[in-house]
């Protein structure tokens, strides 16, 4: 996930580092941008937001990229992964079955998000 103006600042160095080591990489974004490889999401702006933006990129991977990866990541533009690490954890679970990793957590005021 990631969004505009945060495209040369954050997601370019996913891009260049992490995001070299997976299969797919798409950035979820609210504009299509031709040197990035994004898929538009258009929600609404603003964090109350966040989890339908998560779910049409979900949406919209299912769709156009089901049978191009195993697994898929939902991470943000400030994160960093051990793709070795990841696929090494994932190696004992079947990619056949549904399956989620991650958590739900709650902030103040009460609001739900996925990480």
């Amino acid at each position: 996930m990631t969004c505009p103006s945060k495209l040369e600042s954050r997601a370019r160095h996913v891009r260049d580092t992490w995001g070299k080591r997976c299969n797919v990489l798409l950035f979820a974004s609210d504009y299509m941008n031709k040197t990035f490889p994004t898929i538009n999401i258009t929600v609404p702006p603003g964090r109350e937001h966040l989890t339908m933006k998560t779910r049409k990129a979900f949406d919209y991977i299912s769709e156009h990229h089901r049978d191009d990866a195993d697994w898929f990541l939902k991470a943000d533009d400030d994160t960093y992964v051990i793709m070795e690490n990841l696929r090494y954890m994932l190696a004992p679970y079947s990619p056949l079955e549904a399956m989620y990793f991650g958590h739900a957590f709650v902030t103040k005021p009460p609001r739900t998000y996925f990480r």
